[in-house]
């Protein structure tokens, strides 16, 4: 793998950039890039993302970073060619090619936001790479978090209304990834939907919901205490009571005890 050179691949993208209208052009030049900076001696384990199981070409961060600053203003200008673009991209198998889909599809303008979202359920697959659902829901639904939140949101409740777990759990990956988007405010629902998972307790999701929960404490112990205590007065969810009990560990001290005592009033040890 040859060290990143700025002007280089400023000048390897500018070729990009020019084929953006044309998808399978557009796709040839891309691959040449990615094997130009390939590590072609990776071994799992060396670096990042080592949670994903999908072939990747192990580019260095810098390039996905420069290409999608270099392609905004092409998705602004060509919304349709982006989404072909996106498509074609989603097509291919290599981790790279599907995470640079998930951030030209954050790129297009939600004028109107259908199409976003017709993608976005569409590409969220059970088969999909745990690692691609994250960059989809990172990436993706980015435009939608900020401009459209009703929409999120209501994208966020369909999936955990569905009575698949699959789909359960990517509501609960969604939940997880909007609590680390700094601009997005509007929390109140997502702690309910969030609840009505709770409630049920699925073991079949427990890793899931605990990764979730872990995040909702780190963006609002308070709030996410209050839930957690309204939620033990409804279920008797051995799985829920596990999960509090786990989670006490990583509340801040001022709500310890009070959360100490909702699982001692209202659920049995096991």
């Amino acid at each position: 793998m040859p060290a990143v050179q700025l002007s280089r691949l400023a000048q390897q993208i500018d070729v990009l950039v020019w084929q953006f209208t044309r998808p399978a052009d557009f796709l040839l030049r891309l691959r040449d890039l990615f094997e130009y900076y390939a590590d072609r001696v990776f071994k799992a384990g060396q670096a990042v993302p080592p949670e994903t199981m999908a072939p990747a070409f192990h580019i260095p961060p810098i390039i996905m970073r420069q290409l999608e600053v270099e392609l905004r203003q092409s998705c602004i200008q060509h919304p349709a060619a982006a989404f072909a673009l996106a498509d074609v991209l989603w097509a291919e198998s290599m981790l790279e090619y599907r995470v640079l889909a998930t951030i030209i599809l954050g790129l297009i303008p939600l004028h109107p936001p259908e199409p976003v979202l017709e993608r976005i359920r569409a590409y969220a697959t059970p088969r999909t790479d745990s690692y691609i659902i994250e960059a989809l829901l990172k990436n993706s639904g980015r435009s939608l978090r900020r401009e459209a939140p009703d929409l999120w949101i209501m994208l966020i409740e369909s999936w955990a209304n569905a009575p698949s777990y699959p789909n359960q759990n990517m509501a609960l990956k969604a939940i997880m990834i909007t609590t680390q988007d700094e601009i997005f405010k509007n929390f109140p629902p997502l702690f309910r939907i969030f609840s009505g998972i709770l409630q049920v307790g699925p073991s079949a999701l427990q890793a899931e919901m605990q990764i979730t929960l872990m995040a909702l404490l780190k963006y609002s112990p308070k709030e996410t205490v209050y839930l957690l205590r309204q939620v033990l007065l409804l279920t008797t969810s051995p799985t829920t009571q596990r999960l509090v009990r786990l989670s006490l560990s990583h509340v801040p001290p001022e709500y310890q005890n009070s959360l100490r005592q909702a699982l001692q009033s209202h659920l049995p040890y096991d």
